[in-house]
């Protein structure tokens, strides 16, 4: 999962995340609200270890501010159609400025338009009360109070407050139209492909002695969208998409002369014509620089037409240098 919104992000957690759950999880002022005033005690090889061994049914997730973790969020699949859902702001200074009612709609409305969700459940302790009163801020409602349900680490017993949502009770702190940008989903292939389309007839009224408009392969779109160190991230506008930037994982090839670097390739990129202008362009390469910073990459590397100024124009404002130049002599 990945979601990106104005300054918020959400993202998977990846192995390389275990030293700083770590030190979240054996922070015991952090897990109070978990249950855990004294901390997990755990350690970062079993975090490792938890994170490596991810099923399809849970996924946790690390919540960041331009760019910057600042604690956590998880969702479970319970039945085909239901989720269960939690979040904790582990960073102090991050804690009671809003931040979290904005996340918890970002996560619930992406599983409701995305993965086939159709009822969202949380629960928090009774003695929580600003958690509660986020969540029916946001539409939840309360569903159910479990009295003495279970005890925390220091064997005090505690009390549960259930609640539950459903896609028509989604109150949204944000405009609906507020532009996001989140990983592709299977469904996404169509528009994705239209997309592709109005690419390669640019591309192809640019260098027409080189590229041809055609079609791109529904297959290829669905094995980047599901395979691991790939994706598609989609520029979205209320429901309809409108650019989408394919980027992967990679690595400099093993001769002597290169520098070993792990590096992510942004392979296309590219906005509807009727939305351009309007900044998805640049949206779409900061979720990028995102994704890679969350793999491990040294850089990210793009290529580019050399008569596609608008292109060069935007990359350069993002930050890229031209490190090599492609010749080509016609015989």
């Amino acid at each position: 999962m990945y979601l990106h919104q104005n300054t918020l992000t959400i993202r998977d957690a990846l192995p390389a995340d275990a030293p700083l759950l770590c030190r979240w999880w054996n922070n015991g002022k952090v897990m109070e609200h978990a249950g855990f005033p004294q901390g997990l005690g755990t350690s970062v090889e079993k975090i490792t270890r938890q994170l490596l061994d991810a099923n399809d049914r849970t996924h946790l997730l690390i919540i960041e501010i331009e760019g910057l973790p600042i604690g956590e969020m998880c969702w479970r699949r319970e039945e085909s159609d239901c989720a269960e859902i939690g979040i904790k702001i582990c960073e102090s200074d991050r804690q009671e400025k809003g931040f979290g009612s904005r996340l918890i709609a970002m996560l619930c409305r992406d599983l409701f338009a995305n993965r086939g969700i159709a009822r969202i459940t949380l629960d928090t302790m009774l003695e929580n009360q600003r958690a509660q009163h986020v969540y029916e801020k946001l539409g939840f409602v309360k569903t159910g109070v479990r009295e003495n349900c279970w005890r925390d680490q220091t064997g005090k017993l505690r009390t549960a407050v259930d609640y539950q949502l459903l896609p028509q009770q989604l109150r949204l702190p944000f405009d609906e139209t507020e532009p996001l940008v989140r990983d592709a989903v299977p469904a996404d292939r169509k528009a994705i492909a239209e997309i592709y389309r109005t690419l390669f007839e640019a591309m192809s009224n640019l260098q027409p002695q080189y590229i041809q408009a055609t079609e791109q392969d529904p297959d290829f779109i669905l094995k980047i969208i599901t395979e691991n160190k790939k994706d598609i991230l989609v520029a979205q506008c209320g429901a309809q998409l409108l650019g989408f930037a394919l980027v992967l994982m990679t690595h400099t090839p093993p001769y002597r002369c290169f520098v070993p670097h792990p590096y992510a390739d942004l392979l296309d990129l590219a906005v509807l014509p009727s939305a351009r202008e309007k900044g998805l362009g640049t949206l779409l390469l900061q979720a990028v620089k995102g994704w890679a910073k969350a793999y491990g990459a040294d850089y990210l590397e793009l290529g580019a037409l050399s008569n596609n100024q608008g292109a060069i124009r935007l990359y350069e404002r993002e930050g890229f240098c031209e490190c090599m130049k492609t010749f080509r002599a016609s015989l």
